[in-house]
This record gives C-alpha cells, sequence and structure tokens, in this order.
C-alpha cells in the first residue's frame, strides 16, 4: 500500500487541495487567524534561559557537628546508604562524608517520577537508625529553573555586615517579594548574632564545676511563663513569671557554685567565663570586589517569566539603591534576563537574516520576486503556528525552542519552494492557471507529505532517549516537528491559494519547450548523462569520495558540548580536605582577591567563602569531586575587550600560585562541566582502593592535556581518639555514649537557652562552648571534667586520649568505597584524553573486585554519544519505513538512502575545515540530516516513477526527471544553507549548540545534494537494470546509456515492470476566485 493523492472511500490530498482553492476566503481567513494567535503567542510566551529541567537528582544532606569523616560514615553515612539503597528506580548513589556533613546525590532516570522519589527518599531517611551527633535529613530534588537565582545581586559598602544585612532584610526583601512570579529571596551570607559562654576547662575542675551544672543554671533562671490569673471576678489579670536576662552584666553575675565551707566562697559565672555577644558566620561568607557584603539570591515561580522577573528585580533595586545611606551600593552579580534577552535578540537576528537568504535563493532562481514572497510566505506562518502551539501546551521560549525555531526556518521553506516551483514550471509549459496550480500542487504532494514525514521521523527515538541528549534535544526537536508540520500544511493550502491571485502567465510568461531549459539544466544534463553513461566509474568516485571523509574523523575533535565565549567565569580554589580553619580560609579568600585585582579587564568580581556546611551548591559541588567542603569560589565578570581564556590562565596561576596543595578550578568562559575529568577506582576494601588510586594519579600526570589533577583518596587528618574505660567511667556515673555526648557539647557547644537583651535588635541563642584555644595539648582536653554532680571526674582518668592519622575525606558510589581522581581537561578534546586514560588503565594490575569507572565530562561524552549514536540508527530505520509506506515499494527507498554516507563526506570535512569538534550538537545535526536529505532524494524519484509510468524508456526517465528536478532540489538545498549560515558563524551568545549543528546541516547537505543529483540516478539505473535482467522484458530503452554504450548495456526491459505510481491526472480548470 502506498501513500497516494487519490483515495475515493475519503477526503484526499487532492480534494483537500481543491477545497483550500474553492474556498479561497475561509483559508486566507484560518491563516490570518493562526496569525494572530501566533502574535498573541510571541507576546506572552514565558521566556527561560532553559526549559523546565528538573534533572532526576536528589539530594540527601544531614549535618553531624564535630563528628570527624570517618564517623560520619559510619554512624550518618552507611545507615543512610542501606536505608535509601532499596529506593525503586534509584540508578545510582554517591555518598561524601567529612568532617561535620554527609552528603548524598541519589541519581535516577529522566522519565522517573521525581516528587515521588524525593518522598520515598525523605520516608527511608526519617526512618534510618542514626548516630546520636545527626541531625536531620534535607532531603530535596534539583530544579535549575527554580535553583538558580534569575538574579544575584550583592549589598557592599562602609557599614558593617550585621548593619547591611539589616537593610537587606528589612528593607529590599520585602519589596522584592512583591515582584509578581517571585518565589523567593535569600540573603546570603550574613552572620548570625549569638551568645557565647566560654569556660575555662581548668578553672572549672579547680573549683568543682562541671558544664552542666552552668547549663542547669541558665535554663532555670532564664525562664518567661504564665502562672495563672488574679482577680475577684469582676475584674480578672494574667500572672506570669518573667525572668530573662536583659544584659551581660546579669548573665555574667549569677551564681554556679559554692565552694565547700571553711570558709564557702560564692562562684559566679563571670568568674569561670566569658561572656560576649558575637556575629558568628553562617555557612558561607560573600565578598563583592574586595569588601565584606551581603548576596540577595531571587528565585522565581514555576510558571514565572525569567525575562520578566529579572527586568522588574533590577528596575526596583536600582529605585532601592537610591533610597540607601551613603556608601552603600548593590551590584549586580548575576542576571539571566540580559543572557536570555540577547541570546533570544541574536537567534532573531540569525533567523531573519536566514528567512532572507532563503527567499533570496526562490528569487534568483525562479527570477520572480512574487514567487519569492509567495514562498517566503511559510517562514512566519509555520513559526508563529509553533509558537502559538508551544504557549498554548505550557512550553516556554528559551534557548533550545528558539534554536529549533531558528533551524527550522532552513527546513519549513522547501516544501513551499517545491509546490511552486511545480506550479510555476506548469505555467511556463503552457498549462492555464487553475490546470497548473492544482496539477502542480497534487502533482507534488506525496513527495512534500513524504519528505515531511522522514524529517519529523527522525525526531521518534528522541521521545524515548534518556540522559543529557533527551533533556538538550526533546524541546528542541518537539518545536521543529511543530514548524514542519506546520509548512506542509501552508504548502499545500495557503501557498495555492496566494499563488491563484499573484502570479500568473503575465508575471512569468512562456517558453517554448526548446528554450526551457535553463542555466543550471544546461550543467547538470550532460553530467547526469555521463554518470548514466559510466555508472561504475560514477560509484567509485562517490565510495572514494565516503571512505576519505571517514578519514577526517582522525583529525576532528570529539566533545561533550561546543564550548561556550561567555563574558564570564568561576574559579574554585580549594584547600585538601580537613585542611585550614575558618580563619585561615577567608585569608586564602582575601589573598585570591588580590590576585584578581591585579589583573586587567576585571569588570567585577564575586567571592563565597564556604566553612563546610555542605548545604549550598558550592560546597555540595566541591565534595562530590573530592575537594572537601570548604573551599572559596569566585565569580569574575570581564571587559568586553577582555581575552577571556588569557584571563583564566592568568587567574588560574596567580592562584595555584597561593599554595602547592590548592585544587583551583576553572568553569565557564569557554570551558564548562565537560571539561571536568573524574576517574573512580571502585572497590571493598579502603586501604586498597586508596592505593591504587594513588598510583593512577601519578600515572594521570604524564598525559597531556590533564591539568589540576587531585585525589582526595589518600588526604589524612589527624584526630584526637577518646578510648572510654567503661568501668571507670560507671564510677562516675556515666557511660561511654554519655562520656561521646558530653565532651561534643564542651568542643562543638551546646545551645542552652535563648536570650533578648535590651541593647541587641534580635533574640540571640546562648551558646555554652569550652574556650577551644585554651585546650591546645591532649593534657588539656584530658582536664575536662565529665561525669555527673560529685561522682565528676576529669576525662584523662577514665579514657586513654591518643593522636592517630585519618581520613580527611571518605568517597562512596553505590555503597562501595570509591577513590576519586579529579581534574580538567584542557588544550585538547574529550574523546583523546579519554583514548590516553583507557590506554594507561590498561597497564594496571588491577585486583579482583577493583574496578576503574568514568565519571564527569568522560561518562556524559560515553552515555551522550552513544544515546545519540544509537539514535541515528533508529531514525534511519523509521525513515525507511515511512518511505515504504509513502512510497508502497521497498527498492526505491532502499535507493534513496544511498544518500545517507553521502551527507558524511561533507559533514565531516565542514568540521575539518572550521575545526569544530563532533559534539552532541553536531551528531544531531547528523540525526536531522537523515529526515533533510533523504527528502531531496524522494523528489526525484518520485518523479521519475511517474514518468515511466507514462511508457518513457528508463534512461530517457532517469534523464528527463533529473533535468526537471534538478531546479527544485537545488532551490531547497539552497535556501536551507543560506538560512542556517547565520547561525553557523556562531557570532551569537548562548548558540554554540546552534552554531555546531548547522555546521554539520551545511556541509552534509551540500555534500548530499550535488551527489545525489547524480549517484541516486546512477544506482536507480544499476538497480532497475538487474531487475530487467532478473524478470526480464523491455524497458522501451537501454538502462546503461542512451544508445546501449558505457560501462554496462543492460537488456531491455517491459516499462510495466516500473513502480505503480499513479499519474497526474487531467483536471478541468477552475473558474477564477473574485
Amino acid at each position: 500500500m502506498s501513500l497516494t493523492t487519490e483515495n475515493p472511500e475519503g477526503i484526499t490530498v487532492s480534494r483537500f487541495i481543491e477545497l483550500s482553492l474553492k474556498r479561497a476566503s475561509v483559508t486566507l481567513l484560518i491563516a490570518f487567524a493562526l496569525v494572530g494567535g501566533g502574535v498573541f503567542a510571541m507576546l506572552n510566551i514565558n521566556q527561560e534561559l532553559t526549559p523546565d529541567l528538573e534533572f532526576p537528582i536528589v539530594t540527601v544532606i544531614t549535618q553531624a557537628p564535630g563528628a570527624s569523616a570517618e564517623d560520619v560514615a559510619n554512624e550518618v553515612t552507611v545507615p543512610l546508604e542501606t536505608a535509601i539503597g532499596n529506593v525503586n528506580g534509584l540508578r545510582t548513589l554517591n555518598t561524601v562524608s567529612a568532617d561535620n556533613v554527609s552528603i548524598m546525590v541519589a541519581q535516577f532516570d529522566f522519565d522517573h517520577d521525581m516528587m515521588q522519589a524525593e518522598q520515598q527518599i525523605s520516608s527511608a531517611a526519617s526512618g534510618a537508625s542514626l548516630g546520636d551527633v545527626a541531625g536531620n535529613p534535607n532531603v530535596s530534588r534539583l530544579n535549575l529553573n527554580q535553583t538558580l537565582p534569575v538574579v544575584q545581586a550583592s549589598l557592599s559598602g562602609d557599614l558593617d555586615i550585621p548593619e547591611l544585612e539589616r537593610i537587606a532584610q528589612q528593607q529590599i526583601e520585602p519589596e522584592l517579594r512583591s515582584i509578581d512570579g517571585v518565589q523567593n529571596v535569600d540573603v546570603l551570607g550574613g552572620l548570625t548574632r549569638q551568645l557565647l559562654i566560654r569556660f575555662d576547662p581548668e578553672q572549672l575542675a579547680a573549683v568543682g564545676v562541671s558544664p552542666d551544672d552552668i547549663s542547669n543554671v541558665l535554663q532555670a533562671n532564664n525562664i518567661t511563663a504564665p502562672v495563672g490569673d488574679l482577680g475577684d471576678g469582676s475584674e480578672s489579670r494574667s500572672v506570669r513569671v518573667d525572668s530573662g536576662f536583659r544584659t551581660i552584666e546579669e548573665i555574667e553575675s549569677l551564681i554556679v557554685g559554692v565552694t565547700d565551707p571553711d570558709p564557702p566562697h560564692i562562684i559566679r559565672l563571670g568568674d569561670v567565663a566569658t561572656v560576649e555577644a558575637e556575629d558568628m558566620p553562617a555557612g558561607s561568607i560573600s565578598r563583592t570586589n574586595g569588601l565584606p557584603s551581603v548576596g540577595i539570591a531571587v528565585t522565581k515561580t514555576q510558571d514565572g517569566n525569567t525575562v520578566s522577573v529579572g527586568n522588574d528585580v533590577i528596575e526596583l533595586l536600582d529605585e532601592i539603591e537610591a533610597t540607601l545611606p551613603e556608601g552603600v551600593q548593590v551590584d549586580i552579580i548575576l542576571d539571566q534576563s540580559v543572557f536570555i534577552e540577547e541570546a533570544i535578540s541574536g537567534l532573531s537576528r540569525d533567523a531573519l537574516i536566514g528567512a532572507a537568504g532563503a527567499v533570496l535563493a526562490v528569487w534568483v532562481l525562479l527570477l520572480s520576486f512574487r514567487s519569492a514572497i509567495i514562498a517566503g510566505v511559510s517562514i512566519p506562518l509555520s513559526v508563529l503556528f509553533a509558537i502559538m502551539v508551544l504557549y498554548f501546551q505550557g512550553f516556554t521560549l528559551n534557548i533550545l525552542t528558539l534554536g529549533g525555531l531558528a533551524i527550522a526556518i532552513g527546513r519549513v521553506v522547501d516544501d513551499s519552494i517545491v509546490v511552486l516551483e511545480n506550479v510555476y514550471r506548469h505555467i511556463q509549459e503552457g498549462d492555464d492557471l487553475d490546470t497548473a496550480i492544482v496539477s502542480g500542487a497534487r502533482e507534488i504532494a506525496v513527495p512534500v507529505i513524504g519528505s515531511t514525514l522522514t524529517a519529523i521521523g527522525v525526531f521518534v527515538p528522541l521521545i524515548f532517549a534518556s540522559g543529557i541528549a533527551g533533556v538538550l534535544f526533546r524541546p528542541f526537536a518537539l518545536t521543529v516537528t511543530i514548524a514542519l508540520i506546520a509548512s506542509t500544511v501552508v504548502a499545500l493550502t495557503i501557498v495555492p491559494v496566494i499563488a491563484k491571485f499573484w502570479i500568473g502567465r503575465s508575471v512569468l510568461g512562456t517558453q517554448p519547450k526548446e528554450e526551457q531549459d535553463t542555466f543550471l539544466q544546461r550543467i547538470y544534463t550532460p553530467a547526469l548523462r555521463w554518470s548514466l553513461t559510466y555508472r561504475f566509474t560514477t560509484l567509485a568516485i562517490a565510495l572514494v569520495l565516503f571512505v576519505g571523509s571517514l578519514g577526517l574523523l582522525a583529525i576532528v575533535p570529539t566533545t561533550l558540548l561546543p564550548e561556550e565565549g561567555d563574558p564570564e567565569f568561576g574559579v574554585g580554589v580549594s584547600p585538601p580536605p580537613g585542611v585550614g580553619t575558618t580563619e585561615e580560609i577567608i585569608e586564602l579568600a582575601i589573598a585570591g582577591e588580590e590576585v584578581i585585582e591585579s589583573l586587567p579587564n576585571i569588570d567585577t568580581y564575586n567571592t563565597s567563602v564556604t566553612l563546610g556546611g555542605g548545604d549550598d551548591v558550592f560546597s555540595l559541588g566541591r565534595a562530590l569531586t573530592g575537594g572537601g567542603t570548604r573551599g572559596v569560589d569566585y565569580f569574575i565578570q570581564v571587559d568586553e575587550d577582555a581575552d577571556v581564556p588569557a584571563l583564566r590562565e592568568e587567574v588560574r596561576e596567580g592562584l595555584e600560585a597561593l599554595g602547592d596543595d590548592l585544587q583551583v578550578s576553572l568553569q565557564g568562559g569557554g570551558d564548562q562541566s565537560q571539561s571536568q575529568l573524574q576517574v573512580s577506582v571502585i572497590g571493598d576494601d579502603n586501604d586498597e582502593v586508596r592505593e591504587i588510586a594513588a598510583e593512577l594519579l601519578v600515572l594521570l600526570q604524564d598525559i597531556d592535556g590533564l591539568e589540576e589533577l587531585t585525589s582526595a583518596a589518600a588526604a589524612e587528618q589527624d584526630e584526637i581518639i577518646i578510648d572510654v574505660d567503661p568501668d571507670a567511667a560507671m564510677g562516675a556515673g556515666v557511660s561511654a555514649a554519655e562520656v561521646s555526648q558530653q565532651v561534643r557539647q564542651l568542643l562543638v557547644g551546646q545551645d542552652v537557652t535563648s536570650v533578648r537583651l535590651d541593647d541587641e535588635r534580635q533574640e540571640m541563642s546562648v551558646i555554652l562552648t569550652a574556650d577551644v584555644e585554651a585546650l591546645d595539648t591532649i593534657e588539656e582536653l584530658g582536664s575536662l571534667l565529665v561525669g555527673v554532680g560529685e561522682r565528676s571526674v576529669q576525662l584523662s582518668e577514665i579514657a586513654e586520649i591518643r593522636e592517630e592519622s585519618g581520613p580527611a575525606q571518605i568517597t562512596r558510589q553505590d555503597q562501595r568505597v570509591a577513590g576519586i581522581v579529579q581534574g580538567q581537561i584542557s588544550g585538547r578534546e574529550t574523546g583523546e584524553v579519554q583514548s590516553d586514560i583507557d590506554d594507561l588503565i590498561a597497564q594496571l594490575d588491577l585486583p579482583d573486585g577493583v574496578s576503574v569507572e568514568y565519571g564527569g565530562a568522560i561518562q556524559q561524552f560515553d552515555e551522550g554519544f552513544e544515546q545519540l549514536l544509537i539514535g541515528i540508527a533508529a531514525a534511519i530505520v523509521i525513515v525507511y519505513v515511512i518511505m515504504v509506506i509513502v512510497m508502497g515499494s521497498l527498492i526505491y527507498p532502499f535507493i534513496i538512502m544511498f544518500t545517507l554516507p553521502l551527507t558524511a563526506i561533507g559533514a565531516l570535512a565542514a568540521l575539518a575545515v572550521t575545526g569544530r569538534p563532533l559534539s552532541l550538537a553536531a551528531l544531531f545535526g547528523l540525526l536531522m540530516l537523515v529526515g533533510i536529505v533523504v527528502a531531496n532524494g524522494i523528489v526525484l524519484i518520485d518523479f521519475i516513477n511517474q514518468l515511466r509510468a507514462r511508457k518513457m524508456s528508463l534512461f530517457d526517465a532517469l534523464l528527463e526527471g533529473g533535468r526537471l528536478r534538478v531546479r527544485p532540489v537545488l532551490m531547497t538545498a539552497i535556501s536551507t544553507i543560506l538560512a542556517l549560515l547565520p547561525m553557523s558563524l556562531g557570532l551569537t551568545e548562548g548558540a554554540e549548540i546552534a552554531a555546531d549543528l548547522s555546521i554539520v546541516v551545511i556541509g552534509g547537505l551540500i555534500s548530499a545534494t550535488l551527489l545525489t543529483l547524480v549517484v541516486v540516478p546512477v544506482i536507480y539505473s544499476v538497480i532497475e537494470s538487474a531487475r530487467f535482467r532478473l524478470v526480464g522484458g523491455d524497458d522501451g530503452g537501454n538502462g546503461g546509456g542512451p544508445n546501449g554504450g558505457g560501462e554496462s548495456s543492460p537488456p531491455p526491459s517491459d516499462a510495466d515492470s516500473a513502480p505503480r505510481m499513479k499519474p497526474a491526472s487531467p483536471i478541468p480548470p477552475l473558474k477564477r476566485l473574485e
């Protein structure tokens, strides 16, 4: 069964075309309605940086203050792994145990229900049996559009941080929350006001007062509570006890103990401890341009418009800044709306230029301005229809959907060109206008529909694709699909209607048959005649070109995604895990700022100092890549004239010079996460894994293109071990667990109560802790009093205290020990580096049960390429099946499939000439080419079959079919190439994916089009000649050449063996519509 233009049992394509012409006013009215709906959608559709992507990741962060990495692993991480490991659909589970925090990342497939996954993990985590040191696990899932701020600003100036924080919280935050579409406003990098009571352990021991005594006294004397009512019935008044602290002096004068009589002596809190209100840093510290600052991060609601929200926030911040105290300023660190507007503006500009180029191609090749305008009508109609569908389906206009529209412009005009060119030819051959329009449109309807179906069919595998390929290109493919469907409908309905009103013989004129050959036909026809005469020489030339193009794979680099030339970049600096106090990390941050300030072309920079909480994006990413949870991150914006790659290198070198053990990692400015290397050694024995990871780290140093190689697997830190004697502890009235809890409260601090002092603006927590500076030695630690009441003893009396080395960080993957080697790929492509690493790993003598696995860029590279290569293979099968259905033949679609290898010749040559890598975007371009290039083959083969069905010989049908179809084939190819050319230059920021894709499509389309015009007819001739030999008969001519010459002279065959493509039947002329 084949798809034809006639079907007496229903509404056929021909009748559909005729109906649109007979009801021209209705057709045009529908077109105007679509334009109106598209304009409305374009003005109201949400604009985003990316689609609403929810990555299938759930994080579980559990704080464990005072716990070492090993304790966190044993008491927190492993129990959580056991509980979470059985959650349905879990793909991988990566965990990091560091000092004070456990970090878990659970990853699922992209089609998984992440809301359900979050609920299941939260339920499992809450039921896990964790150690006493652990807080409640914080479970959350990752959604970029709701997690990343739309606008991030900083507030800095002459005021101190508490005052800046007060301004941000009381003056700025409420105003920003009132903006429509704002979901949350977070004030970052502020300080927490606390009342710290630091006691001297030696003084406590000398007077016989324990920390518990102090805690009990504070809680007993800081109380505000109702105690009843007082009244005689007619009047009642409530009575409450108000014994809250009002000043620090009141707290210092509290009696916490009395010495033995003879003589008795009262011990007040001020005698054994200091009491001070201090501003303590939270999980992170913010600085801007070298000055302390407070960060302000604004996120939007799920249905909020990033551009409108961003613009409203910036406008309001400008108004607020004018009211701030002198010397206080607001700096914009990140504004997504600017990037989105620039990207959308650039892509729109490229699309308009491309559309103009496509229309120009029609004008030049048809020599008719009106025809060019009519063909160009399909561009705005198709694009507006696609935007309207996206809007009403809840999609957004973002980099990917807009890129899809821009790419589609190069294809949507093709259908109208083919239809219009056929109408044009019929008119110039002498047909009256009505007959020319109906016959021309109907004659070409099947190949047009078939071409569209094949172009759409290549995207079917993406519906089922998972991983990064599916996430990146599914919205892109959906947009192109909608536009292509619209273009086909426009070409078969609206274009004939407009042509009926606007063109005719008076516009195009007529030409005698012998004068109808165009310049293109006069060049092409002799070339085709030669190719059909020397068929196997032609095929040999095509084969040599194809094999030669495969050799280009050796010089074309490979990478995950094309690099972006952003005018900003980030730099992370991490000390070895477990190294560096809070003060030392802050000093490191300031030293790095001095390096940045000394360089030219720096516009502004923001510094984020993470102090190990693990609950922010910086410490989370740092921990997962083996860099601990503490460090410094700089976000640097540069001038337009800056040489970003060179500046990045200067920053990196300057920061590396600050310390030999520092890990410096670069992000942005053309080097995204795709440049991150991660190689994991997986096993069950911790010592074995750490040893192999250390060996691998040394070997990787010799590979070119790898920088900043580090591994936390072998990192160690000094630990003090307290080995409690259970019997001795019992004498003090406590167990080993209670000793652990008491010591932890002393060193970490105990939140005993809260107060609101008269000279403070807010309520403060009262933290009771030992004066850690007084505990410099094991002996001083041993002097701490532990136990119950009068039975309290010094810690050294009931425990052995010694110093040992322990792991600074413990990493696990899927509940097995992992030793991660981390680095950056620089100066070489991912595929090349992976090949060298594979050779190196093969040299390792791995014990049983130990494996080496890739993560980071190489894992994404392998998964992404595998998914798209499978998609290309599936697309080829789908396209073939569609062509079989459309053409009703197994042989002719097989002939057309020979166009696919021809695309590789130009695609790989284009990448080699431009120096662009073979990326996921380039592979997606090859996927699109599968659907694009067969369209020309369908148009050509379909017309050849129509000619043969009219009793024309094989050779003459091939020659005449090629001669009459060379113009529409070249017109569609040239219009597509010109439409894609502006994007291929890569001048639009953020459109690098579209640039790589365009380069591949342009190169592949050039080679496939030129070779299709000669190779496909030759293969058709060879296969049909072979079939004639098998079945016998007379073709009415010779297969190999015009007179039986050439390389082969097949026997004649019967023309009835030609395909049963139904010829166009005569249609009576229609009356001109008024």
